[in-house]
C-alpha cells in the first residue's frame, strides 16, 4: 500500500516526503502530535484530539505553530487522500504532527526561526497483530525503565520525547517478545503502556491511574464514559 503523506500544504507519495536533518523536531525531539483512527472511514472524536493538540502545545509555548482549525484540515485532506485505498469495511489509523520546522545546526547558537513542520500520514489498523490476543490476552511486563517524572515534562501533553518507552520495548522484548511494556513513575506507581493508558479489572470495578502521572488518552476518556453509561464503577488513584 503506497499511501500519500501531508507535508507543509502538499500531499505526496509516502517514500517522496522528506524533512531537513535540522529540523527542531529531529534535533531536539519537539514532535507535537495526535494520532486518532476511523470508524467507518470517518475521524473518530477529531475535536478531543486538537482540544489536546492545542493544550500541548500551548503548555510548551508554542501555541503559534498551529491552530485546531488548521489542524484539522490537514487531517482531513490527508484522510481524503488515502481513504480510497482501504476496503469499505476496514479503517485506518492517522497521525498528524507539528515540530517548530528548521532549526540552526549548531544548538549552542541561535539561528533564524523557520515555519513549522506539517506532516499527517496513515497506517492500515493492525488487526492481524492484535485479534488473537482479545481471546488468548496478552502478557504484560513491568518495565525497568521509569516514566519520565511529571515535574520534568508534563505527560499530559502528546510528544514524540519517547526515549525511555522505546528502551522499555527492548527491554521487554528480550523478556517475552510477545508482552507489553508497563512504566511505573519514580515513587513505583503504574503510569502507563508504550502507547496505551491501562485499566486493571477487580471486583466488578475498573482501576486506571491518575492522570498526575500519564497522558490523558482519548481513549481512556472513552472508556471511562462507556463505564458509567453500564453502571461500572471506575477508581482513578495510584
Amino acid at each position: 500500500m503506497k499511501t500519500r503523506i501531508y507535508l507543509n500544504g502538499d500531499l505526496i507519495p509516502e517514500d517522496e516526503a522528506k524533512i531537513s536533518i535540522f529540523d527542531i523536531g529531529f534535533m531536539y525531539g519537539a514532535v507535537f502530535y495526535e494520532s486518532l483512527r476511523t470508524f467507518k472511514h470517518k475521524l473518530y472524536r477529531l475535536e478531543d484530539h486538537l482540544e489536546r493538540l492545542d493544550r500541548t502545545l500551548r503548555y510548551v509555548g508554542l501555541e503559534s505553530l498551529i491552530s485546531k482549525a488548521e489542524m484539522a484540515e490537514v487531517l482531513e485532506r490527508t484522510i481524503e487522500a488515502n481513504i480510497g485505498l482501504f476496503e469499505d469495511d476496514n479503517d485506518c489509523w492517522i497521525c498528524g504532527q507539528v515540530t517548530p520546522g528548521q532549526g540552526f545546526p549548531q544548538p549552542l547558537m541561535k539561528g533564524k526561526r523557520g515555519r513549522p513542520t506539517v506532516t499527517a500520514y496513515v497506517s492500515p489498523m493492525p488487526y492481524d497483530e492484535y485479534a488473537a490476543f482479545y481471546e488468548e490476552g496478552k502478557p504484560a511486563i513491568i518495565s525497568r525503565i521509569p516514566n519520565v517524572p511529571n515535574q520534568v515534562v508534563d505527560p499530559r501533553g502528546k510528544t514524540r520525547y519517547r526515549l525511555h518507552y522505546f528502551m522499555a520495548k527492548l527491554e521487554t522484548t528480550v523478556r517475552d517478545p510477545e508482552a507489553f511494556s508497563l512504566l511505573m513513575d519514580t515513587q513505583g506507581y503504574i503510569t502507563e503502556g508504550t502507547g496505551a493508558n491501562v485499566f486493571f479489572v477487580s471486583k466488578g470495578r475498573l482501576y486506571t491511574p491518575t492522570t498526575r502521572n500519564i497522558l490523558e488518552g482519548i481513549s481512556r476518556r472513552t472508556v471511562i464514559e462507556l463505564a458509567g453509561e453500564l453502571g461500572i464503577d471506575v477508581v482513578e488513584k495510584d
